[in-house]
Formats: structure tokens, C-alpha cells, sequence
């Protein structure tokens, strides 16, 4: 081999080689930016899921604070019946009294009638 075409070939060798370095270039850009892209959408996911745990969260306080009014509003509702109810009692306590001291009465004068009548008639 002579001393051109010696050069020819070192020149084609490296040619080769520069191509093949362009090339590796262009796809380490393109795995640089996907690896960007890659973290960008990691990022933003990770802030969805952030904000869904926030929601979630304050959807559980929000529930929470409701069943505790309801607990409340169905407590003060049963303690209405309660003192409702025992109202009603007082009410009726000194009703069934007099009932029951009129029909003592009652009862006593138609034991008296009863005596009166049989005394009056022997």
C-alpha cells in the first residue's frame, strides 16, 4: 500500500469514526431531553397526587365535621323528646291524682249510701 492510499484509508477511517460520533451526539441529546421530559411529568404527577391527597383530606374533615353535627342536631332532638316527655309527666301526675282521690270519694260515698241504706231499712 502506498503512502496516498495509506492516507485515503486514515481519512475514510476517521470520517467513519466523526460520523459515528455525530451520531452518538444527536441520540445522547435525545435521551437528555427525554430524561428532562421524563422528570418534568414525574414532577407534575407527583403534584396531582399531592393535590388528591389534599381533597381527600379535607373531603374526610368535611365528612367528619358533618356527622358530628348531625351527632349534635340528633342529640339535642333525643334530649327535646326527653324533657318533652317529662313534661308530660309533671302534667299528668297531678291529673291522675285527682282521678284517683274522685274515685276514693266516690267509692266511699257509695260504701256510706250502701250503710245508710241497710241501717235505714233493718
Amino acid at each position: 500500500m502506498t503512502a496516498e492510499q495509506q492516507a485515503y484509508e486514515r481519512g475514510r477511517l476517521d470520517g467513519q469514526v466523526a460520523v459515528r460520533l455525530d451520531q452518538h451526539d444527536a441520540q445522547l441529546a435525545a435521551i437528555i431531553d427525554t430524561s428532562a421530559r421524563t422528570v418534568e411529568i414525574t414532577h407534575t404527577l407527583a403534584l396531582a397526587v399531592q393535590s388528591l391527597d389534599e381533597g381527600a383530606i379535607a373531603r374526610e374533615k368535611a365528612a367528619a365535621s358533618r356527622a358530628a353535627a348531625l351527632k349534635d342536631e340528633k342529640d339535642a332532638a333525643a334530649a327535646a323528646l326527653v324533657a318533652e316527655s317529662r313534661k308530660k309527666e309533671q302534667v299528668s301526675i297531678p291529673w291522675a291524682r285527682v282521678i284517683g282521690v274522685s274515685s276514693v270519694l266516690i267509692m266511699m260515698l257509695g260504701v256510706l249510701v250502701t250503710v245508710a241504706i241497710y241501717v235505714i231499712s233493718r
